[in-house]
């Protein structure tokens, strides 16, 4: 009866709703068999743990950010220090001197200065606007992914705070408590001793949560840990 009343009046439900409400129950329904599933209950789980993890590792990584007078507190002002993340991320593969590494790839005789102009006009064979900021990001970006990017090294990549985070972590890699690689992965993300010693401080595991942002195996850990405990006494 509503049926017939509604297509008097020309009001949906008409056809169209009708079959986007069947195939909307179809797709209800088979989520609804999905997570019966056993492996979609195992995925639940997974998921929630590495939302766990994400949020561990960002307390650690942020330190106290909501407390009453956080903020004016000078005799507590580690608690709301900031550790840096991981500098290599999905989008930004990080931070280069292109001029030392054009100095690196093109030999003086070839193109007379370093300037970004010059390079450009020498090596790719383009004149632009060099007070133009935006031709100036567009030729930088030109230069680099054509006769750059494939001479980019490891060592070319690296946090601006790497050689003093690296003099930071040097007494841990003359101990043998962790080796030059491990240094090298530390620093290049900008950690220090001192962010070691507030993620220790913040969280039981903070120090294993770092390591493994930063993509190293947290059996370093424990003597790490045991490094600093012994700095304390």
């Amino acid at each position: 009866m509503s049926n017939l009343v509604n297509e008097a009046s020309e009001l949906s439900p008409g056809q169209f709703t009708m079959k986007v409400g069947e195939t909307m129950n179809k797709k209800l329904e088979r989520q609804r068999e999905n997570q019966k599933l056993q492996t979609f209950k195992k995925r639940r789980i997974e998921k929630k743990k590495n939302r766990k993890k994400a949020q561990r590792s960002s307390s650690v990584k942020e330190g106290t950010t909501y407390q009453q007078e956080v903020d004016v507190n000078e005799n507590a002002c580690d608690i709301i220090q900031q550790i840096p993340s991981s500098l290599i991320l999905t989008s930004v593969k990080g931070f280069i001197d292109t001029l030392k590494l054009s100095k690196r790839v093109f030999p003086k005789a070839d193109v007379d200065n370093y300037k970004q102009q010059t390079l450009v006009k020498k090596v790719l064979g383009i004149e632009y606007a060099a007070h133009n900021a935006k031709d100036d990001v567009l030729s930088l970006s030109e230069l680099f992914s054509q006769k750059l990017q494939s001479s980019c090294e490891e060592d070319d990549l690296h946090h601006v705070n790497f050689n003093s985070c690296k003099l930071s972590l040097k007494p841990l890699v003359d101990k043998k408590i962790i080796n030059a690689t491990v240094c090298i992965k530390l620093a290049r993300s900008g950690i220090n001793v001192t962010h070691l010693k507030l993620a220790n401080s913040r969280d039981v595991n903070g120090i294993k949560l770092i390591l493994t942002d930063n993509n190293v195996n947290n059996r370093y850990a424990s003597s790490i840990i045991g490094h600093l405990s012994g700095c304390e006494e």
